[in-house]
């Protein structure tokens, strides 16, 4: 039998809980499904902030994927949504990276938003605490995938802030090695 490949894009500087919540997600929504952490060398609307490079990143990453056979990390060149979609049955997305893909000011023109769109297979969209996507006219291809509610408001910019309970602890214990993600 061979399982879903499902891509979850994100910079995940630093990943947090709710970064495995939503793989998990993902991986339970489609039957358990190999979940991708799929890191972009440059991020779309991501400013180079000081921090750690991209390889500590990853090592991060491996490290918190270590202990989940289904989930696995990746490393992209590639910017937006739909491109980095080809080659996996479904991608996932928080609300905001899906406010993102649906915003032409990301792209040449509205026309080319369209057609990135439309080149997307299967969408999971997971809401946020502050974006539950209620006005979303145009649902399609899309599934909304709820997380635990304790994961809805966490960001990466919180656990950067201080709030490193919201790291995940592979995560952690690199910020505590080295002074990045806490400083």
């Amino acid at each position: 039998m061979n399982r879903m490949r499902v891509a979850y894009p994100g910079s995940f500087s630093p990943p947090t809980h709710a970064h495995l919540a939503i793989a998990r997600a993902a991986h339970r929504h489609f039957e358990l499904a190999t979940v991708e952490w799929v890191v972009s060398r440059d991020a779309l609307g991501k400013a180079h902030a000081a921090g750690p490079t991209l390889e500590a990143r990853v090592e991060v990453l491996h490290d918190a994927a270590a202990e989940f056979p289904w989930l696995t990390v990746s490393v992209t060149e590639h910017r937006f949504i739909a491109d980095i979609a080809d080659g996996y049955d479904a991608i996932v997305v928080g609300a905001d990276k899906w406010r993102q893909v649906l915003d032409p000011s990301w792209y040449a023109d509205a026309d080319e938003c369209e057609r990135m769109r439309a080149r997307l297979g299967r969408v999971l969209v997971v809401p946020r605490h502050d974006d539950d996507l209620a006005d979303l006219d145009d649902r399609r291809g899309i599934d909304i995938v709820t997380i635990e509610p304790e994961h809805r408001s966490t960001s990466s910019s919180s656990a950067r802030a201080g709030d490193v309970h919201l790291m995940l602890p592979a995560a952690r214990a690199f910020a505590e090695r080295t002074g990045h993600w806490t400083r």
